[in-house]
């Protein structure tokens, strides 16, 4: 009997140190989620895709406040019905994070969107990589003036 109770402590003693030789696990912190827009302006007809960075995109609800006004698809993707607001929502993991969309009228025709770098200037605000949140609203004359030209994708 003593024999065995000194060989369960030599293995206990040799488990313990083998142990304190592994090196832990570094903790890695949680990466932030976050919309990847919370402000955006469309015209009627336009679209823009929303994402929840880092999360799993199959576990995001998304949802809107007025189905009259803009819809979204179960990957994100906005559309504009109708001028008015709307809040986008995704919900994940028990939180939720909001994008308001405000849509304006296509009949508002004579109003374009620049950006300082560009020299085109658009229809839509969120023609191709335009960032939405970097442009300037003007009248369709004061961007010729200026020397811009019309974009043909938005066109």
């Amino acid at each position: 009997m003593k024999r065995v109770k000194k060989i369960v402590s030599i293995m206990l003693a040799l488990v313990m140190v083998i142990t304190l030789m592994i090196p832990a696990m570094p903790v890695q912190a949680a990466k932030k989620i976050q919309l990847n827009k919370t402000e955006v302006e469309l015209s009627v007809g336009g679209k823009v895709s929303l994402k929840l960075k880092n999360a799993t995109a199959a576990d995001v609800v998304w949802s809107t406040s007025n189905k009259s006004v803009a819809t979204v698809s179960s990957k994100g993707k906005v559309t504009a019905k109708k001028a008015g607001s709307v809040t986008i929502t995704a919900k994940y993991d028990g939180k939720k994070y909001k994008c308001k969309i405000t849509v304006t009228d296509t009949n508002d025709s004579n109003y374009v969107y620049i950006t300082e770098t560009g020299s085109k200037y658009h229809k839509v605000n969120d023609c191709g990589t335009t960032n939405s949140s970097k442009t300037t609203k003007l009248t369709e004359d004061e961007a010729k003036s200026m020397g811009y030209e019309k974009c043909k994708k938005c066109w």
